[in-house]
């Protein structure tokens, strides 16, 4: 596969830098900025705005640089590439959405949001596990991590409502985060942002991770190459590339704004 000089090249190479796109000193935050205050004010811990923002951007900067090293073996998969793909939308749009809560009420609401999230999702798998654990062994097991993502629910719910009191009872209710709403508010709010250019891609990177039948079929039967679509082509599979490095260089340049004292 010859990708020398092609777009996807270009983001490969940067992708490559990941290690030096986001390093340990990128994510000191300074005094008297924006995630200082954030950090200090949470009563949730250690899930604060900046510890929530820049656990999401190294997970998407991991799956970045995890596609480059394929692309520089000259390697493109398409199902592989697009559940990486996947990775970096979902991580880094979740880091921009924390930062675009209005003020640090906003901010730490939508952290909240995040982790309880993930918290909800732990307890449906450990609540499978236990139910289809086929050993007792296994069943103590799971019900050990069971009772521990509960406690961390409650634990993280009872610190946000002390944080900040005085809500109505719906402020401090745990709700699911729907990605392909996060999404559509990326696009209409990040500039130089084509219709659906994220949640197209979150939709069928997300299809083809799960190998569904249309995206086998779409593959057998393409559509031209460079367009929004799976084509088993390096061309294609930059149209996509350039819309994930886009939204996660901007939630970058947003931990950057938001870390950063203000002059």
């Amino acid at each position: 596969m010859e990708l020398d000089g092609t777009p996807l090249a270009a983001i490969s190479t940067l992708w490559l830098r990941a290690g030096q796109l986001l390093t340990e000193q990128d994510a000191v935050v300074e005094r008297g900025s924006s995630a200082q205050h954030d950090h200090e004010h949470a009563a949730v811990r250690p899930e604060t705005p900046p510890w929530i923002v820049t656990g999401k951007l190294m997970s998407a900067y991991d799956g970045a640089r995890a596609a480059a090293v394929l692309w520089r073996e000259r390697e493109v998969h398409v199902i592989a590439d697009y559940s990486l793909l996947r990775v970096i939308v979902e991580n880094a749009a979740l880091a921009w959405w924390v930062l675009q809560g209005t003020g640090s009420e906003g901010r730490m609401h939508r952290a909240f949001r995040v982790v309880t999230d993930d918290l909800a999702w732990a307890i449906k798998r450990e609540t499978f596990a236990v139910a289809h654990a086929r050993t007792a062994e296994g069943r103590k097991k799971r019900s050990g991590a069971l009772a521990g993502a509960t406690r961390e629910l409650e634990r993280v719910t009872t610190a946000f409502r002390t944080s900040l009191p005085g809500r109505q009872d719906s402020f401090y209710t745990p709700r699911r985060i729907e990605m392909a709403k996060v999404l559509v508010e990326a696009e209409s709010s990040i500039p130089e942002t084509g219709d659906l250019d994220y949640s197209l891609l979150w939709w069928i990177a997300s299809t083809s991770a799960h190998g569904s039948l249309s995206a086998v079929r779409q593959l057998a039967q393409p559509g031209e190459a460079g367009e929004a679509s799976l084509y088993p082509d390096a061309e294609s599979v930059a149209a996509f590339a350039a819309r994930a490095a886009h939204l996660l260089h901007t939630a970058h340049a947003s931990w950057n704004v938001y870390r950063r004292a203000s002059s």
